[in-house]
């Protein structure tokens, strides 16, 4: 805490509005994947309980990384569009690209 305060007044604000917005778009893309993945792990303890946790952790990580990554290109993550091999989607555009 003490490195920040110090490195604040040396270099001015550390955290600007658009690095801030950038985090709450984070933060939102992850909720959503969190959730998705939690439903496709409810949904393999109701269709296949046998699988041991080691097999069924792969189609949910899946579902939780895809839900994330275009979740994140939709909130406008040129990152995510690279990964998708897209046009980076203009955040609150109903349409998407440019």
């Amino acid at each position: 805490m003490l490195i920040a305060l110090g490195l604040q007044r040396r270099l001015g604000p550390l955290y600007t509005p658009a690095m801030w917005r950038g985090t709450q778009r984070i933060l939102l893309a992850s909720l959503v994947a969190a959730i998705a993945g939690s439903g496709a792990r409810l949904l393999h303890q109701q269709v296949a309980p046998e699988w041991h946790v080691r097999v069924a952790a792969f189609p949910v990580l899946g579902v939780f990384g895809a839900t994330y990554l275009i979740a994140a290109w939709w909130m406008g993550s040129a990152e995510a569009a690279r990964w998708l091999r897209r046009r980076p989607r203009q955040a609150g555009s109903p349409s998407g690209g440019a």
